[in-house]
């Protein structure tokens, strides 16, 4: 496991990374944002992640924090 953290830890950016890769508008790259919960990722969550790069040069994924998910079977997920 910590090997693939280390294979993609270049590509977890803070908020200042953020900023200065993405520069000032207007900007010359197109940017995308995705953000939700992938707890449990699955195929559906990585064709929406490849059809979203496939429109931007750049592919900001953000994922909501644990303390914000409702645990309500109701809503469909998976958490107890």
């Amino acid at each position: 496991m910590l090997q693939l953290l280390d294979r993609y830890r270049h590509k977890i950016k803070t908020p200042e990374e953020l900023r200065a890769l993405l520069g000032p508008f207007p900007r010359d790259n197109k940017v995308i944002m995705c953000h939700g919960v992938f707890d449990v990722v699955h195929p559906g969550h990585i064709r929406h992640l490849l059809f979203a790069k496939s429109k931007a040069d750049i592919l900001i994924t953000s994922i909501t924090a644990d303390r914000f998910i409702r645990t309500s079977s109701a809503c469909g997920s998976p958490r107890k």
